[in-house]
């Protein structure tokens, strides 16, 4: 995905992936702090992940811009609106559901208080409806 993503920025522009580049987990949000956008790119699990919820918090903190990128054509693994917002609207009894372990590392890293990155999440799954997303299927041809 990474060097797709290159390709389509320009040549020399470099792409942060933090799955494939990332080494040490502290890095993770410097990186985000550096970078000129992040782009969501929207599963169906990327909200129960918790470096994930903490990135997209400390690019709005930073002002980085954050693209919702619309995966298509995995319908097993799309990303389910009502379901987001439900896991948000309600993290301390959800997330835990999903994600055992992820509750504990937001609480670690924020505090007791995730009313920021509850506002946070809510105001970038606003912004990542269908209309405005930026839609990718990774399956399609190049001509697609």
């Amino acid at each position: 995905m990474q060097r797709e993503i290159e390709l389509a920025i320009g040549q020399g522009e470099r792409c942060f992936l933090d799955s494939d580049d990332l080494m040490d987990l502290r890095d993770l949000l410097e990186h985000v702090k550096t970078s000129d956008v992040l782009l969501l790119f929207q599963t169906k699990s990327v909200l129960q992940r918790p470096w994930c919820l903490l990135e997209l918090l400390e690019a709005k903190r930073r002002g980085v811009p954050v693209v919702p990128v619309m995966i298509t054509g995995i319908a097993d693994r799309a990303f389910d609106l009502p379901k987001m917002r439900r896991l948000v609207a309600d993290l301390e009894q959800e997330l835990p559901a999903r994600n055992p372990s992820a509750l504990q590392l937001l609480h670690e890293h924020l505090g007791d208080d995730l009313s920021e990155l509850q506002r946070v999440i809510t105001g970038v799954i606003d912004a990542a409806d269908a209309t405005t997303a930026v839609h990718w299927n990774p399956g399609a041809g190049d001509n697609e």
